[in-house]
């Protein structure tokens, strides 16, 4: 017997149409708090809306929605975080990740792809002439204080292998240094790193170095004694 050809399917055009609902609805819990609220209570709706200050109703189908997209699980009338909600999504935890909601689904960035048959007949940015270019753009503030939970294990990572010993004389210079975390990664393993900080913006909101180490989970950094610069 033959197999018959596959037949054309419209799941995948419906599935992209429709993924704007998953990512908003991730970022409503994230904003409302609801997996901490979870993860701290007994997982039923009037608890968790009691805790996220919000209305049961709101809470109860909201999270019915993240249980169908593998976010929660439930078992009767009680939700419950599955392992990567835990780890990622409780503020508790200390691989929290959430906050990257409010970068990665800010209005500049989602606005420029609401623009974006306009930018493909342009050839470039049709947000404004400059795009994330302009200097002092806010959306680097954001950038350095929701991606630093994110960047923290790479920019240990990244000085383990070019300085396994932590002994080495070095000159770090850390180019547009947002959160910090690349140049305070090498200052809290070796005393001997001469680490230049070169910042992204000029103005007023750019992150400090000490605004970073709460991020830093091994000895605590003497900023004011560090071997820091800033270009």
């Amino acid at each position: 017997m033959t197999s018959q050809a596959p037949q054309p399917t419209p799941m995948l055009l419906f599935d992209t149409i429709n993924s704007y609902q998953r990512s908003e609805a991730l970022k409503a819990a994230i904003e409302l708090d609801v997996f901490t609220a979870i993860g701290a209570t007994d997982g039923t709706s009037t608890n968790i809306a009691a805790r996220c200050n919000a209305a049961e109703r709101g809470v109860r189908t909201l999270c019915d929605y993240l249980t169908m997209n593998g976010f929660l699980d439930k078992q009767g009338s009680r939700y419950s975080l599955t392992q990567d909600s835990a780890a990622f999504l409780d503020r508790r935890s200390p691989a929290y990740l959430g906050s990257v909601a409010e970068f990665l689904l800010a209005d500049h960035i989602t606005g420029a792809f609401k623009l974006l048959s306009e930018a493909v007949r342009k050839g470039g940015t049709a947000v404004s002439s400059e795009g994330s270019l302009e200097p002092d753009h806010p959306m680097w503030v954001t950038f350095a204080r929701a991606m630093a939970p994110m960047m923290y294990p790479v920019s240990q990572m990244i000085a383990q292998l070019i300085d396994p010993a932590a002994n080495r004389k070095l000159k770090v210079l850390d180019i547009a240094s947002s959160h910090g975390l690349f140049g305070l990664a090498f200052a809290t393993r070796n005393p001997n790193a001469d680490v230049t900080r070169s910042k992204l913006l000029s103005g007023k909101g750019s992150c400090s170095a000490s605004a970073s180490t709460q991020f830093i989970t091994g000895p605590a950094v003497d900023l004011a004694t560090a071997n820091f610069s800033m270009a």
